[in-house]
């Protein structure tokens, strides 16, 4: 793909990645199926106006076709809001605006440094989606799933958000888990400048150490308040606790992280699939349970031991991405 920057003045830049722009509109040109974008776009597409070099503009290659909002929508991130400019996150310490136009992806972000890298590996470029989903098109439900809602991916995220997002998110919903890992970032968080705006990222263990259990029920969390701060003192007493889990299996794994009170299999298992790219993992509680039982089951109630044996026999070594798309499907589609 070649890409062409004329600026303002008439200058081009050919064969460029990306460009950051201080104080000029750009028009960009890709040399891909007759797709043109006209002079002073990128205020046009996005709302956003580029005043600093800081804002940084990219284009990569859309890989796999990524619906952004069946993404952000699916329950495995938290911290994305929609707009008319795309959406918006604060992930891995930095604010990304992501919009796809045409062929393109633009991104937006308030740091230059590794955004190609980042988002490749946040949103699993290196994984073929296609072909995983191929495998797990194993039956009419998981089939209509794929169907509905193709171009759904499974994130890499950071591990630490991934855990107290995931403690968070017990007997709660989704606005709610959002509304709270919000407030936890503003109360504790660094704050980041993105478009005259300020975002804050997710704090540090110690940051919430510091705080402490009665700083974080008055912020709404109530019982799991005590999990999470069990949760910071154990990964800053395991500064390697990421890499035992990620160089160990699903089982180790698990094991591992059930070690902080408050933790059990499902947490463990979302941590493993949404943090750790574990696909061998399926998590579960107990409505996805009677999902499960309803379709497979005739509506029986079967314990958790046979349903694990007939997930992994039935989905094999993509069942995380199975639960992914069951889960939004029945999400949405079902009256469980």
């Amino acid at each position: 793909m070649s890409l062409y920057f004329p600026f303002q003045y008439g200058e081009v830049l050919s064969d460029t990645r990306y460009i950051g722009i201080s104080g000029h509109s750009c028009s960009i040109i890709v040399l891909e199926e007759s797709y043109f974008i006209n002079p002073h776009f990128f205020h046009r597409v996005s709302g956003f106006k580029i005043k600093n070099m800081e804002d940084v503009l990219r284009l990569i290659e859309d890989p796999g076709n990524i619906n952004f909002f069946y993404t952000f929508d699916s329950g495995q991130a938290f911290r994305w809001t929609v707009s008319s400019r795309g959406f918006t996150g604060v992930v891995d310490r930095r604010v990304v605006n992501i919009k796809k136009e045409g062929k393109a992806i633009l991104i937006l972000s308030n740091r230059e440094e590794g955004v190609i890298e980042w988002f490749k590996n946040y949103f699993m470029a290196d994984l073929d989606l296609e072909r995983a989903l191929e495998a797990i098109d194993v039956d009419p439900y998981i089939h209509s799933a794929i169907e509905k809602y193709r171009g759904l991916r499974l994130l890499r995220q950071e591990p630490w958000e991934t855990l107290v997002s995931f403690i968070i998110s017990a007997n709660n919903n989704i606005p709610r888990i959002k509304g709270l890992v919000e407030k936890l970032s503003s109360s504790f968080g660094e704050p980041q400048e993105f478009q005259g705006k300020i975002y804050y990222s997710f704090p540090e263990p110690e940051a919430l150490l510091e705080a402490g259990e009665r700083a974080l029920r008055e912020l709404g969390v109530g019982f799991r308040a005590s999990h999470i701060i069990n949760a910071a003192r154990f990964v800053t007493e395991n500064p390697d606790w990421e890499e035992i889990v990620r160089n160990n299996g699903a089982d180790e794994g698990r094991e591992f992280l059930k070690k902080i009170k408050g933790v059990g299999d499902k947490i463990a298992d979302c941590v493993l699939l949404y943090a750790f790219s574990k696909m061998d993992v399926f998590p579960r509680d107990v409505w996805i349970n009677r999902v499960l039982e309803k379709l497979y089951f005739r509506g029986d109630r079967v314990p958790p031991s046979r349903i694990r044996t007939f997930l992994l026999s039935h989905f094999g070594s993509y069942m995380g991405l199975a639960q992914l798309y069951l889960y939004y499907w029945a999400r949405r589609e079902l009256q469980v």
